[in-house]
């Protein structure tokens, strides 16, 4: 009995997308349990689209400063926001969730980001062999990100 090139190309695929699911779950939660949150850059996007949120001003920095404080920083860099306001009106709908569950949807979906990036690369060579390389790449990167 012959398999069908179309149909391990399909079992392939699963198998990868399920690789990379569990690989990106268990990278952001070991992000949620290792990294303050509240001293990173995602805090300065969770405050800004919370502000939003609320109806306060994110280039107001006694505003910003309270928003940063209220999170829980324990040290605030930024006098403001430093990003332009349409980012924190897109960036709103993370702040509906609370800081810590945001986070790991934040870095769960900057992981899918760069699989598909990597994914859109590879391909924009054409179908040849690089496209192998999707799923050790993505998988290395990683290591250095999000």
């Amino acid at each position: 009995m012959k398999t069908s090139p179309r149909l391990i190309t399909v079992v392939l695929t699963v198998v990868g997308i399920a690789v990379l699911a569990i690989a990106f779950w268990l990278n952001a939660r070991q992000n949620a349990s290792h990294e303050d949150y509240r001293d990173s850059n995602f805090a300065k996007f969770w405050v800004a689209g919370h502000m939003i949120l609320e109806g306060k001003n994110p280039y107001d920095p006694a505003q910003w400063y309270a928003g940063e404080m209220q999170l829980g920083a324990t040290e605030v860099p930024d006098k403001i926001f430093l990003y332009p306001l349409p980012q924190a009106f897109f960036l709103a709908p993370l702040a509906l969730l609370p800081a810590p569950q945001a986070f790991l949807v934040w870095s769960l979906v900057s992981q899918a980001i760069l699989g598909l990036v990597c994914f859109v690369l590879l391909r924009s060579f054409g179908n040849g062999p690089q496209n192998r390389l999707f799923l050790p790449l993505v998988l290395f990167l990683l290591f250095f990100g999000p």
